[in-house]
Parts: C-alpha cells; structure tokens; sequence
C-alpha cells in the first residue's frame, strides 16, 4: 500500500510540475486553451487626403476557456503604429488599433499590415490589413525645380499646379522660399496655378531649399515644394583659364 501511495504522489507531482512547465511557456495546457477570433481581420478606409491618419480597431475576440495573451503587434512599416489589449478573458473581447500616416502615399491605393502575435497555439500569428485610396491635394509638375548648368544660362522653370476636383483650393498670398538662389512668381491661369522659378545664383556651386504655397484649404494649409541647384563653371571658363 505504500508503494502505491508513493506512486501516486510521485505522479501527481510531475503532472503539477508539468503544467507549471507549461504555463511559464505561455501555452496552457490542452484541457483549457484561448482561441483567438478576429472576424473582420481587412478593412477598406474612404479615400482620405495625403497627411490624413487613418485610425482603425480591430476586434478580437476570444472564445476559449483561458485567457487571451497578446504578446506584441509588429507593423509592416513604420506608417503604422499599434496600440492593443494585452490580456483578453474567456468570452471576453478586447481591440487592436492601428494608425496610418498617409503622407507621401499620395496618389495611389496604399495596402499595410500588421501582425498579432498571441498565445493561442492554434493562432500564433493573425495578419491584419489596412486598404484604402489616398488623394492628392494637387497634381504638380514637376514635382521638384531642378536648376542644373552654366552661370548664365539656366532657364526659368515653370510649375504647374493642379488642384483636385475632389479637394478643390485656392493659394493665398506670396510664395515663401528658404533659399536667396531662387525667385518666383505665381499667377492663376485657367483654373490652375502657373509658378515661375528663376535660378538667381551667379557663380558656381549647390544649393538646397524649398518654396511654400498658403493654401485656403483646412486640411492642407500648404504645400511645399523642393529646390535644387547645380550651378557649374560658364562655358568656356575652363579654356580662358588655360
């Protein structure tokens, strides 16, 4: 008899020790485990404006018998950003909220993702997405004034600004430059806007900057557009020089 006692208690311990073994790995035993349940794991935002943020909760549910654990939510990119529920009861829910800065994704249909990582063993990871179209405030060509050549003869650049239909605008006041190189002028013409940029550097060398246009619209005040400049040696200098 206490052989067998003995053998019992022997066996109850290892199958203590074992689902403390378990447990300190993050999987519950079999008998009781979370199931993770995301029914709507896509969504498709409106198109938005480019510098808008996209803000969207993904619900999670967890219909197992022990607690749902998110350990982490890694996003595909640095565009989006997680916030989420740690610890989800049984039958309980909880969210996953991922934000999305559009700026620069302007003029196409931007696709992110995320991913849950979770301590059911039969979910370790779910995939979440974020679809959607991102507008422009305006079509704008070229999109960056390039002033490359001799001193003497560079040409003005004119820019050609667009305004959506979708996000119509006007520009108010001057244009607002962070470099002396260049001047400009801007003039309404046919619905849209006509920017002339004079290269205004006389000798040779780089330079760098921007031009700011004051829009009227609430969503975007401004818009900025880049400078650069290559000036190089007058045709001809080199052979003078010699």
């Amino acid at each position: 008899m206490k052989k067998c006692t003995v053998a019992v208690l022997a066996g109850t311990v290892l199958s203590v020790l074992s689902a403390i073994a378990v447990a300190a790995d993050g999987t519950p035993p079999q008998s009781s485990r979370p199931v993770a349940f995301v029914s709507e794991p896509g969504f498709n935002f409106a198109p938005v404006l480019e510098g808008e943020v996209v803000t969207h909760t993904f619900t999670v549910r967890n219909t197992g018998t022990a607690p749902l654990i998110i350990q982490r939510v890694k996003a595909s990119c640095g565009c989006t950003t997680a916030d989420y529920t740690r610890q989800i009861d049984p039958g309980g829910q909880g969210g996953v909220t991922l934000n999305l800065r559009t700026k620069g994704y302007g003029g196409g249909t931007v696709v992110k993702s995320a991913t849950v990582f979770t301590n059911d063993p039969s979910a370790k990871n779910i995939r979440l997405h974020l679809t959607g179209r991102v507008d422009r405030l305006a079509e704008i060509t070229p999109e960056i004034v390039r002033f490359v050549g001799p001193v003497g003869d560079i040409s003005p650049t004119v820019v050609v600004i667009s305004p959506s239909d979708a996000h119509p605008f006007e520009i108010v006041g001057l244009p607002v430059t962070t470099t002396e190189n260049v001047r400009c002028k801007i003039e309404p013409h046919a619905g849209e806007y006509r920017l002339t940029v004079e290269n205004m550097k006389e000798t040779e060398g780089k330079y760098f900057g921007t031009i700011t246009l004051s829009t009227n619209h609430p969503k975007q005040p401004a818009i900025t557009i880049r400078v650069v400049g290559d000036i190089r040696s007058a045709a001809g200098d080199g052979a003078q020089a010699q």
